[in-house]
């Protein structure tokens, strides 16, 4: 049993130190590139609503087809502002999301 986890450990480049190494480079590689960008908000103290919100776009599988769900989230009371779900990933489906957030 220990075996067949360590195994999917390793499969997922969980914790073997050649896949940390790679990531590490990977990472650094795109931050030269200017592909990662730095985090803004450490540091900051979030104590009111609607001060910092996030939006996240996520694939769900349902039934064989794909569908995007566009959702914004308020940071501080970690309620759900906003959501949009559609079958493409296009642009008017977040902005409509947003639409609602505001």
């Amino acid at each position: 049993m220990d075996n067949l986890l360590t195994q999917k450990k390793l499969a997922f480049g969980c914790f073997s130190s050649e896949s940390r190494a790679s990531t590490e480079i990977r990472t650094l590689v795109l931050v030269l590139k200017g592909l990662i960008y730095p985090y803004l908000l450490r540091g900051l103290a979030i104590g009111y609503p609607n001060y910092v919100w996030d939006i996240d776009i996520t694939c769900i599988l349902l039934q064989g087809d794909w569908m995007y769900l566009a959702a914004i989230l308020d940071w501080f009371s970690h309620y759900l502002v906003s959501r949009e779900l559609d079958q493409t990933m296009e642009l008017p489906f977040v902005l409509n999301a947003v639409d609602c957030a505001l």
